[in-house]
């Protein structure tokens, strides 16, 4: 049906698998390369797992916070994620594992929107204390307002609360070459379903109520 996108060639790739079908039919040779490595060599399923690529837990990774924040710190420009919720201090900087699925189609990425690039959010899961310092700001995504814009960067330019962002991270650095990381981009994007890149034969002419979409 409308929105279920689920013959993307990952799709068509673990059905080739399953019924000794050739792999190579339904995604290229580098996005296959890529998807051994996702499942292997990167880790990346080891919280990206399942057909949905999430185990809809909460991890701390990292990601430099943007944004007015959630209220939470001593001038409520934080965000202490899964803390919020729990109310545990270990589960500071924590954020839900998002699915993959569609994922080059969903920026920006990170759970604050953070990377403006897919390839940005790839590599900052690399080494992400080193991502997390050496964050270019300019990328961020963000209302165009004064008042927004002398907030927005309160938290990631304190370097105390960078610092406890960073000592909060649980993800170990993964090296990987230039060419594996094309990989695993080529791998990202075959999570596709090209019946995603236009679905606007899926807009209903009217409400339920009769009166039209739009005029």
């Amino acid at each position: 049906g409308a929105w279920r996108c689920t013959d993307s060639p990952y799709d068509r790739w673990f059905h080739n698998l399953a019924t000794g079908g050739d792999p190579y039919a339904a995604a290229s040779p580098d996005a296959v390369a890529g998807g051994m490595l996702f499942y292997g060599k990167a880790g990346c399923a080891s919280c990206h797992a399942g057909p949905l690529q999430t185990d809809q837990d909460y991890y701390a990774i990292g990601v430099p916070q943007i944004g007015p924040g959630k209220g939470d710190g001593s001038d409520g420009h934080d965000d202490f994620g899964r803390e919020r919720v729990t109310g545990n201090p270990a589960d500071r900087y924590k954020f839900r594992t998002p699915s993959l699925r569609q994922v080059a189609q969903t920026g920006p990425w990170g759970h604050d929107g953070a990377f403006d690039t897919l390839e940005g959010m790839v590599r900052h899961h690399l080494d992400a204390v080193a991502s997390l310092n050496a964050y270019d700001s300019s990328q961020a995504l963000l209302p165009s307002r004064p008042d927004l814009g002398a907030i927005d960067f309160i938290a990631h330019d304190d370097p105390v609360r960078r610092q406890a962002i960073a000592d909060a991270v649980e993800l170990a650095p993964v090296a990987l070459s230039e060419r594996e990381i094309g990989q695993l981009m080529d791998f990202l994007h075959a999570l596709t379903d090209p019946a995603a890149h236009d679905l606007r034969d899926d807009i209903p002419e009217s409400v339920p109520g009769g009166d039209p979409l739009a005029d």
